[in-house]
């Protein structure tokens, strides 16, 4: 029977933390083809397409701070935003609404 090294051990802990980390994030990324997305909360968001297009539902956060700060949501159609954005103070609140016609803002 083979001993086990004090290297093995610490790669083996070092192993389950970062699988334990990355099961306790609510937000994953995953990379098919050429195309990309998000899952928050089972919610697909930030997809872009294989034409590297934005599409459907997008949550733009700041990850320099813990927990991260939302800055943005809305909806992109072929790389350009359409209808309601919200944007976020750094408490997470509503702080201006703008609706985008084919990445344009409107007029109220």
């Amino acid at each position: 029977m083979k001993s086990i090294s004090l290297n093995d051990l610490i790669i083996c802990a070092i192993a389950l933390i970062l699988i334990n980390a990355c099961k306790e994030q609510k937000t994953e990324t995953r990379l098919f083809s050429t195309s990309s997305y998000e899952l928050d909360n089972k919610d697909t968001i930030n997809l872009i397409d294989n034409n590297k297009l934005k599409q459907g539902k997008w949550v733009v956060k700041d990850y320099s701070h813990q927990p991260p700060i939302l800055i943005e949501s809305g909806n992109y159609k072929d790389n350009l935003k359409q209808g309601v954005w919200h944007y976020y103070d750094s408490a997470g609140n509503i702080n201006r609404t703008v609706k985008y016609i084919n990445d344009l803002p409107t007029k109220k």
